[in-house]
C-alpha cells in the first residue's frame, strides 16, 4: 500500500497482472521439488485479487487476470495494458558531459623523466 501511494503521488500507473490461484499452488524450488517453509511444510502461493484490482485502479492502471500463465501474458499486454496507455514522445534530457584527467598521468610522467635523470647521474 505504500508503494501504491508512492505511485499516486508521482503520477505512475500500475498495472498488475494476476498469475496463480486462490486456493494456492506450490512454489517450484530452481534446485528441484518445491520451497519449503522453517517448519518444513511446502510454501504456498496465493493470489489475492481484491488486493491487485485495488492497488491497479487506485492507481489509474488496469488489473487482468491470467489464466495460462506465460503463454497468454503477451496477449495481456496488448490488448489490455498497450491500448490503455496514452502515447508521448519522451525526451531524454541526459547528457555526457566529459571531465578531461590526463593532467595527473602527465605529472607522473614528469615525475619519472626528472627521478630517471636523478638516478641516471649518480
Amino acid at each position: 500500500m505504500k508503494a501504491l501511494q508512492l505511485a499516486q503521488k508521482e503520477g505512475v500507473k500500475i498495472f498488475v497482472i494476476g498469475i496463480g490461484q486462490e486456493e494456492g499452488v506450490p512454489v517450484p524450488d530452481p534446485s528441484g521439488g518445491f520451497k519449503r517453509n522453517r517448519s518444513g511444510e511446502i510454501v504456498l502461493s496465493k493470489i489475492n485479487e481484491p488486493l491487485l484490482e485495488k492497488i491497479a485502479v487506485e492507481s489509474g492502471g488496469t488489473y487482468v487476470r491470467s489464466v495460462h500463465g506465460d503463454m497468454d501474458l503477451r496477449a495481456i499486454y496488448l490488448d489490455q495494458i498497450q491500448q490503455s496507455m496514452e502515447k508521448k514522445e519522451l525526451k531524454s534530457s541526459r547528457r555526457k558531459h566529459w571531465t578531461e584527467r590526463f593532467q595527473w598521468l602527465i605529472v607522473l610522467g614528469l615525475f619519472c623523466l626528472v627521478g630517471e635523470r636523478v638516478i641516471r647521474e649518480k
